[in-house]
């Protein structure tokens, strides 16, 4: 059963979630390959499509968000993931596009 959470304020389920999360760091960008982001940034945008990154609003967990063609897409990625390995992963689906 799901735990009504409407009488919760933001910072409470923040922290609920943040203790959900355990041990695990919070995502961070800058600790990923470089590279591969750069490389994924170059291959997007030679599509004539734009790819932002950015955080849940928790910071539990990163997202990727494209726009190609007039769609837009967003993937989410839990820094319990690989993360390079899934950013190597959109590079090559993307340059296959």
């Amino acid at each position: 059963m799901k735990k009504d959470t409407s009488s919760q304020t933001l910072a409470e389920r923040r922290n609920q979630r943040k203790n959900n999360r355990g041990d695990v760091p919070p995502a961070d960008w800058e600790s990923l390959n470089q590279q591969d982001i750069l490389e994924l940034i170059g291959t997007v945008t030679a599509l004539k499509g734009t790819v932002t990154f950015g955080y849940t609003r928790d910071g539990g967990a990163y997202y990727i968000s494209y726009y190609v063609d007039g769609e837009s897409i967003k993937e989410y990625i839990r820094p319990t993931e690989d993360v390079d390995a899934f950013i190597r992963h959109e590079i090559q689906l993307w340059k296959e596009a």
